[in-house]
C-alpha cells in the first residue's frame, strides 16, 4: 500500500475496500459511475439481510434443543438378571384371623360369631354372618345336607350375604308349596335354588341406582381391608401374610438350588408380603445363555385353604421382573401366575438414554422427599416419585396418610379412613390436582433406564406321568402338604394349589434406544459458514482479514491523532535564531 493511501482514513478505507476478499465490496469501490456503485452496494446489502435472516433462523433452530431418537440392537455376551419379585393375590392367611381383634374379625371372618351377652346364646338352627347377625337355616338344608355348612354360599338356604359383609336386606323368601313337596334325597343348594321366589335383578333395574356416584359394596370392603391393616405395624402385617418359607417349595438358579434367604421382603398394600429375588443388597447375577436352564426356576405353594372369603377373588401369584434397584408395583406391572400351570416370563432388555440438561428435563434423583428410597432404600423412578409426591401432599394437606402407599416411620399420622367425610373429601380435592398436574411434583423420565420386556408362555403342570415325582419332591416341604398328598385325590389338589414358573433371558440381543440432539452446536457452526460463504464469499480467513483491517484503521486513527496533537501551537520563549556564540540580537530584543 502505497505511503498518499494510509495517511488519511478515507484513504486507507479505499484500499481495504479495493482489496478484500469479501464478494460485492471491490466491485463497489472500483465502479467509476454512481449507478454502478448504487447496484453493487444494494446487491452487497440484499446479500447481507439474507445472511441475517438464515443466521437467525439456524439460530433459533440450534436453541430449540429439538432430539432425535437412535434405535439400535446390540449384543452382549453376559448380561445382569433382573430382580424377580412374587406376590400371593391373598393378603391375610385366614388361620390367622383367630389372632385379628373381634372388630377385625367381625369385618372380614365370615366363620366369626361375636360373642353376645352371657344369658344369650344363638338359637338351634342359626348362625352368624359375616357382620355377626344371626340367619336362619332352611329346613331343606338341615334335613338333606346331612352335616351343616354355615355361609357354604348363596343357595344354602341361609340370609344372603352382601358382597361387603352386611346381610341382604331382603332375605329370601321361600316357596312353602315346593319345599313341602321336595323329595328327601334331593341335594340341599339345589332344592333352596328351586324354591327361591326371589326377582332376578335386570340391567334395568340395576340402571336405577346412582352409577358413578357410590362406589361397589365389594370395592369399599377391600378397602376398608387395606385401611384396617394400615393401621398395625409392619411386622404385624406380614405377620398375618403368606410366609416365604412356606409359599416356596422348590428354587433353582441356573440349575444351582436357592432358598428364601436369597429373598428379600416388603409389604404390598393389595397383596400382602411380596418377595424379590436377586435384590441389589443380595448382590448381582450374571447370566450368559438365554433360555430356562440358566435363569430362575421356582415352585410354589398357593395355599388356597388359607383364602379369605369374600375378598379374595383369584388364585394365584403376582410376578414382577425389574431393576435389582428399583421399586416394583406388581398391581401395575405385575404378570398373573396360575397354579396347575407351568409359566415361561421370557425377558428381554431395552436400554433408554435420554438427554439432560437443555433438551429435557429428565432426573436420575428425586426433587422432593421419595419415601421409597427413604422406606426400601430403591433408586429413582419416575412412579415412585409421582407416588411419594402425592404421598408427602396427602400427609401436608390431609393430616392422614394414603394406605396404598408406605408412609415414613416417623411422619406421626394415620391411615386416612373412608368414614372420615373430612379426610375423604381432602383425598378427592388432591386426586383432582394430581390429574390436573398441579401437585408441582417435579416428578420426569429417568435419564437413563433399563427396562424389562416380557412375553409369557404356559403349559398345564404337572404332566400325568410326572405327579409321582413331584409327590415325592414336596412331600416333605411342610406339614399341610404332605397332608393334602396323602389324601385320596392328590393330583386335583396339586393343580390347585401348586404353580411352577421359569424366568430367563428370551435372548441376547437387547435394545438400545439413545435421544440424540437434532441440531447441534457444530452443525450451527457449520450452516453458518455454509451461508457467509454463499452471500457473501466469506471464510474463516476473511474473518482474520477484517480483524487485521479494524486493526489498520485504528492504526490509522491513532496515527492521525498523534500527529494534530504535535502540531498543536505552544508559547515559545527564549527562542534564539543566532548560534549561541555570536552574541546578536535575540527575538525578546526585537
Amino acid at each position: 500500500m502505497g505511503e498518499s493511501s494510509g495517511d488519511t482514513f478515507s484513504g486507507a478505507f479505499d484500499y481495504l475496500m479495493s482489496t478484500s476478499s469479501a464478494h460485492g465490496l471491490p466491485n463497489v469501490q472500483r465502479s467509476k459511475t454512481i449507478l454502478s456503485k448504487t447496484i453493487w452496494s444494494m446487491l452487497f446489502l440484499g446479500s447481507v439481510t439474507a445472511l441475517l435472516i438464515q443466521v437467525i433462523t439456524l439460530s433459533n433452530t440450534f436453541f430449540e434443543y429439538n432430539y432425535t431418537v437412535s434405535l439400535d440392537v446390540k449384543f452382549d455376551r453376559s448380561l445382569h438378571f433382573p430382580a424377580v419379585t412374587i406376590c400371593n393375590y391373598n393378603p391375610v392367611l385366614r388361620s390367622k384371623l383367630a389372632d385379628a381383634s373381634e372388630e377385625f374379625r367381625t369385618a372380614f371372618d365370615v366363620n366369626f360369631v361375636p360373642p353376645g351377652p352371657p344369658n344369650e346364646a344363638a338359637p338351634s338352627g342359626q348362625q352368624g354372618g359375616i357382620d355377626g347377625s344371626l340367619t336362619t337355616e332352611t329346613s331343606e338344608t338341615q334335613s338333606s345336607g346331612g352335616t351343616d355348612h354355615p355361609n357354604s354360599g348363596p343357595n344354602s338356604g341361609s340370609q344372603q350375604v352382601g358382597t361387603a359383609g352386611l346381610a341382604n336386606p331382603n332375605p329370601t323368601t321361600l316357596n312353602p308349596t315346593t319345599a313341602s313337596t321336595s323329595s328327601p334325597g334331593t341335594n340341599a343348594s339345589t332344592a333352596t335354588t328351586e324354591n327361591v321366589t326371589e326377582a332376578l335383578e335386570s340391567w334395568d333395574d340395576r340402571e336405577q341406582g346412582d352409577f358413578f356416584r357410590e362406589r361397589d359394596p365389594s370395592y369399599l370392603l377391600e378397602q376398608t381391608l387395606i385401611t384396617e391393616l394400615a393401621n398395625i405395624t409392619e411386622q404385624e402385617r406380614m405377620m398375618m401374610g403368606h410366609s416365604l418359607s412356606t409359599m416356596l417349595l422348590d428354587c433353582k438358579w441356573k440349575g444351582y438350588p436357592c432358598s428364601p434367604s436369597n429373598f428379600t421382603s416388603f409389604y404390598h398394600y393389595k397383596y400382602g408380603n411380596c418377595y424379590t429375588f436377586n435384590h441389589f443388597t443380595k448382590g448381582d447375577l450374571f447370566t450368559n445363555r438365554p433360555g430356562p436352564l440358566y435363569g430362575l426356576s421356582m415352585r410354589l405353594f398357593v395355599q388356597q385353604d388359607e383364602y379369605m372369603p369374600d375378598i379374595t377373588e383369584s388364585a394365584g401369584f403376582r410376578l414382577v421382573v425389574h431393576g435389582p434397584d428399583k421399586m416394583p408395583f406388581p398391581e401395575d406391572d405385575g404378570i398373573a401366575i396360575s397354579p396347575g400351570f407351568q409359566t415361561a416370563v421370557a425377558a428381554r432388555i431395552m436400554n433408554i438414554e435420554r438427554l439432560g440438561g437443555l433438551y429435557s428435563n429428565c432426573s436420575d434423583s428425586p426433587k422432593s422427599n421419595d419415601i421409597f428410597k427413604e422406606v426400601y432404600n430403591t433408586t429413582y423412578s419416575l412412579k415412585a416419585c409421582e407416588r411419594s409426591c402425592y404421598q408427602n401432599q396427602v400427609i401436608k394437606e390431609c393430616k392422614c396418610f394414603d394406605p396404598h402407599y408406605p408412609n415414613l416411620p416417623d411422619s406421626g399420622v394415620f391411615p386416612c379412613e373412608l368414614t372420615d367425610e373430612k379426610a375423604i373429601d381432602c383425598l378427592t380435592k388432591l386426586d383432582d390436582m394430581y390429574k390436573n398436574d398441579s401437585l408441582q411434583c417435579d416428578c420426569y423420565q429417568a435419564c437413563s433406564e433399563t427396562t424389562y420386556l416380557t412375553s409369557v408362555s404356559s403349559s398345564v403342570w404337572p404332566a400325568d406321568k410326572y405327579e409321582d415325582k413331584l409327590f415325592r419332591d414336596i412331600i416333605d416341604r411342610n406339614e399341610e402338604v404332605r397332608t393334602n398328598l396323602r389324601k385320596t385325590s392328590p393330583g386335583e389338589w396339586v393343580k390347585r394349589n401348586v404353580a411352577k414358573v421359569d424366568v430367563f433371558f428370551q435372548e441376547f440381543n437387547y435394545q438400545y434406544i439413545k435421544q440424540l440432539p437434532a441440531y447441534a452446536f457444530v452443525n450451527l457452526i457449520s450452516d453458518v459458514g455454509g451461508q457467509l460463504g454463499l452471500w457473501l464469499g466469506l471464510s474463516v480467513l476473511t474473518m482474520f482479514e477484517f480483524v487485521e483491517s479494524c486493526g489498520f484503521l485504528f492504526r490509522v486513527c491513532f496515527a492521525k491523532m498523534a500527529r494534530r496533537k504535535k502540531t498543536t501551537c505552544t508559547p515559545v520563549k527564549n527562542l534564539k535564531i543566532f548560534p549561541v556564540d555570536n552574541r546578536g540580537v535575540s527575538l525578546e530584543q526585537l
